[in-house]
């Protein structure tokens, strides 16, 4: 599934599944051209992973709760600073 920004730009929630499916650790950026290590997020789910299993389990939820939240919240400030910001007005 891919959703719209409010920049006008996508984000693709497969790949967030993927992300906590396949990784023992994510490593999420900050927006723009400066962007930086916004935060890591230590996966530990146990091996061998299955999909379908990890779909109820508490755990991948929250995970992949977290990833989400942290790319919704940092979009969410870009869009404030450009709001506030009379360069782009």
């Amino acid at each position: 599934m891919v959703f719209p920004t409010p920049s006008g730009g996508f984000t693709a929630l497969t790949y967030v599944d993927e992300a906590v499916l396949l990784s023992d650790r994510i490593i999420m950026m900050t927006n723009g051209p400066a962007a930086t290590v916004g935060e890591i997020l230590h996966v530990e789910l146990e091996r061998a992973r299955d999909r379908l299993s990890l779909a109820k389990d508490t755990e991948y939820n929250r995970l992949r709760s977290k990833v989400l939240t942290f790319l919704y919240e940092k979009q969410r400030k870009t869009e404030l600073i450009k709001k506030n910001c009379n360069y782009f007005n």
